[in-house]
């Protein structure tokens, strides 16, 4: 198991909930409810805070890691001044691009952690601070590569004097943070819509809010009146799935009783036969992509078998570990909304949980169970928070996988895989990236603090 740091839980951090912080967060990004071409992602879309991931994996014995001698011909060999073990996975695993990258950049802090350690901590030292899994095989490379994608797409903001302000501290300390990945948001939309996995599902909420809902099954109700962020912080793992039924059911019995009644009223029967065929639709939408995702999944378990038999470094260089970083892209594109399908629906290969996400609600103000089986919400249940996830997420994921060299084969089937279903986002990734390799290094953070 993963994890990525929740800073709310962090000294000061409460601070941000304070009114002039959240009428700061709330201006951010909006989305945009009702229009096809503008997905309403249902929040709004600002810049938050860092949070936690769930990886079904067996125990690792651990081993005492060996740092060998680099080639000394390897160009571009990452030294960063810290723990050479860190530098040898750069230099055997990782692309001349990535390498370039890494040394371009000040380093951040990295703590040795056990095989389920795994977390990002922007706050942490002047350019991050990343706990990851040391002795532990494959599971080094995979969570280390991740975890620093984390850290450059805090660092690269932080050390070229970028615009961008964090909202604590008026963004004196913290400017640029975690603001690489913003860029992410449109091309997140575009593939989103082209694959199904996103769709505009605002009626969902605007009915809920008009008519409220009556989860009979599980004896509760969600009254009417209330906003999307209101509805989300009452629902339980698999509540949203089970609401999107209910719903539709009502609208049934809706348009049946005033059907029924002496002197149909024809403008509520339209109206009622209208938000019916919306429902449905919607309802359509949903079992499309359930089905879209399974299809993926089928594809990565596919790819994942070429990989082990072709590879003969598969299991050292963490192979067994990219199905699940590839689920949880497909987890934050749909605000783990399959997932809360799945556990009340199922159908054959469409569990993302199974191969690895954050879990229930981490993209959504939703609640989550933890492997406990507490329920508990994620980051206090705050829409910036779940919309910095999905983004800062996708980037760590696509990093991790762009950043590798595919061992001695040189197998990038996974990636590639990657940029022909978001060939968007992928691209956004390798220009951001690419670019970060000709920007200056300036700016009072950068000249306080400069690589240390």
């Amino acid at each position: 198991m993963r994890k990525c740091i929740n800073l709310e839980d962090q000294p000061g951090f409460q601070s941000i909930y304070a009114p002039q912080m959240q009428q700061a967060i709330d201006r951010g990004l909006l989305g945009h409810s009702g229009n096809p071409k503008n997905i309403d992602w249902g929040y709004n879309l600002p810049k938050p805070i860092e949070v936690p991931v769930i990886r079904n994996q067996p125990a690792i014995p651990k081993e005492t890691p060996v740092t060998p001698v680099i080639n000394p011909n390897l160009p571009n060999p990452v030294v960063m001044g810290r723990d050479p073990y860190w530098d040898s996975l750069w230099n055997r695993y990782g692309t001349e691009a990535a390498r370039i990258i890494i040394n371009k950049f000040p380093s951040p802090l990295i703590v040795k952690g056990s095989q389920y350690s795994g977390s990002h901590n922007s706050y942490e030292g002047p350019w991050s601070q990343l706990k990851t899994p040391f002795g532990y095989g494959g599971k080094d490379i995979q969570t280390f590569f991740h975890e620093y994608g984390h850290a450059l797409d805090n660092i690269i903001g932080k050390a070229t004097g970028s615009i961008e302000r964090d909202t604590e501290d008026g963004g004196t300390r913290h400017e640029g943070r975690m603001e690489t990945s913003l860029g992410l948001f449109g091309p997140m939309e575009a593939d989103g819509f082209k694959t199904g996995l996103v769709f505009d599902d605002s009626f969902y909420w605007e009915f809920i809010e008009k008519n409220g809902v009556v989860l009979t099954d599980r004896g509760r109700k969600i009254p009417a009146g209330l906003k999307r962020g209101e509805v989300e912080n009452q629902m339980k793992p698999g509540d949203h799935w089970r609401a999107m039924k209910q719903i539709v059911e009502d609208a049934k019995t809706n348009l049946t009783r005033i059907k029924n009644t002496k002197n149909p009223d024809p403008v509520k029967v339209r109206r009622m036969g209208d938000e019916l065929k919306k429902l449905q639709t919607l309802i359509d939408l949903h079992h499309v992509r359930h089905t879209k995702v399974a299809e993926i999944i089928t594809a990565l378990e596919k790819i994942e078998q070429e990989m082990d038999k072709t590879m003969p470094d598969f299991r050292e260089v963490g192979g067994g570990d990219m199905i699940g970083s590839f689920t949880d892209i497909l987890a934050a594109l749909t605000g783990d909304e399959v997932m809360d399908k799945q556990l009340v629906d199922p159908i054959p290969n469409g569990d993302i949980g199974m191969h690895g996400s954050h879990g229930f609600g981490y993209y959504t103000q939703r609640k989550e169970s933890s492997q406990g089986g507490v329920i508990r919400f994620s980051h206090n249940a705050r829409n910036h928070s779940a919309m910095y996830g999905r983004r800062a997420e996708i980037w760590a994921e696509l990093f991790q996988f762009w950043a590798q060299t595919g061992g001695t084969t040189q197998n990038k089937q996974m990636y590639e895989y990657a940029k022909q279903l978001f060939p968007e986002m992928t691209k956004y990734l390798e220009e951001a990236l690419a670019d970060a390799t000709t920007v200056k290094l300036e700016g009072p953070y950068y000249e306080k603090y400069g690589k240390m």
